[in-house]
């Protein structure tokens, strides 16, 4: 190496180091219990586990401004006589939301062979989940307890299974069951 490659070395490392300890006593992170919550986000999500949630009683329910997957979901929940839908975030205990997107899968003739329809798949994820830790820049992260991906298939104007909400709630409400048992 030459004098002036070390030198520079040298010198960025000091430089590096000063900046370093000019800064750790300037920019403290605060406590998590000093953190304020400036907003939420669904970037790195935490995990949890479903038993995280079986003696919470107090449920909101958000389903992307779809108000008949909404009622769906509710008729669902309603089957649980232990759990409440709250109608504010604020109020609930845990919360659950459905994202949904939508494939072509191709196009095919109707059942009369008279024309030619889409075929689509529809998929709904429904999320069952908790607010986590407030981070550094005042952003609640979430935390998923449990989740699944629930499919519709619409072919020549004929929907196959049921709605995905309610194949969801369904799902999610037996997985509840169980931990619930599990944990007496």
């Amino acid at each position: 190496m030459t004098t002036n490659t070390k030198t520079v070395m040298f010198l960025s490392v000091v430089l590096a180091a000063a900046m370093c300890a000019g800064t750790a006593s300037a920019q403290e992170v605060p406590k998590p219990e000093a953190r304020i919550q400036t907003g939420s986000t669904w970037d790195d999500p935490e995990f949890g586990a479903l038993k995280e949630i079986i003696g919470m009683r107090r449920v909101f329910v958000s389903a992307d401004s779809d108000p008949d997957t909404r009622r769906l979901i509710l008729v669902e929940l309603a089957r649980d006589p232990f759990l409440t839908v709250v109608d504010q975030k604020r109020e609930a205990e845990f919360l659950i939301t459905t994202r949904w997107s939508n494939r072509r899968t191709g196009v095919g003739p109707d059942p009369g062979g008279h024309r030619v329809s889409r075929n689509t798949l529809v998929a709904a994820e429904y999320i069952v989940f908790l607010r986590g830790q407030i981070d550094e820049e005042g952003l609640q992260h979430q935390r998923i307890v449990w989740s699944t991906t629930k499919e519709q298939a619409w072919i020549a104007g004929i929907t196959f299974y049921h709605h995905p909400a309610a194949n969801g709630t369904r799902e999610f409400l037996k997985a509840l069951a169980k931990a619930r048992n599990e944990a007496k």
